[in-house]
């Protein structure tokens, strides 16, 4: 989830904000519109984003005026709606997939909980890639730890559980 938060100053003209995201900044999906309400002092408004997804996010926010004149109230914000490598399902039966906020991965190692290799897969292409999914039905039911080895050659490690 991704809160939105802005205040502006008391006076403004405004009936309503518009925001709105996009994965490219160049098309723009509109989540919310807020209806403009003020107080003496300024208002502040507010929208949690429970849809973000993976990647990165770009977020305006766009104010429509009661003349209907818009006007754009804040350059394109960037958020990283994933900050880090993502497993799942958990607990895995047949397929597990990784996902990365780079494309960055290169290959993944599946360890026993006595440090043993119980796979290997790579990427399938001759480049790092951002998401990979592994067959883990021949694996025993059970903890593992997953090696995931990025394109700077550093592992990061995650536990998984098998059934």
């Amino acid at each position: 989830m991704v809160n939105c938060t802005w205040t502006v100053s008391a006076g403004m003209q405004c009936h309503e904000y518009i925001l709105e995201k996009s994965a490219d900044m160049v098309e723009w999906q509109s989540i919310a519109m807020v209806d403009c309400h003020f107080s003496e002092d300024g208002t502040s408004f507010s929208f949690d984003d429970n849809h973000v997804g993976y990647g990165v996010v770009y977020y305006r926010i766009t104010q429509v005026n009661l003349d209907g004149e818009q006007s754009n109230l804040t350059r394109s914000i960037l958020f990283n709606a994933l900050d880090e490598i993502s497993i799942f399902p958990i607990p895995a039966s047949g397929m597990v997939h990784l996902m990365s906020p780079q494309e960055d991965m290169i290959s993944v190692v599946i360890y026993d909980l006595s440090g043993r290799i119980a796979m290997k897969y790579s990427a399938d292409s001759s480049s790092p890639v951002a998401a990979m999914s592994c067959d883990v039905s021949e694996l025993t039911a059970g903890n593992y730890c997953i090696g995931i080895l990025d394109s700077h050659g550093e592992m990061t490690f995650r536990m998984i559980s098998v059934e």
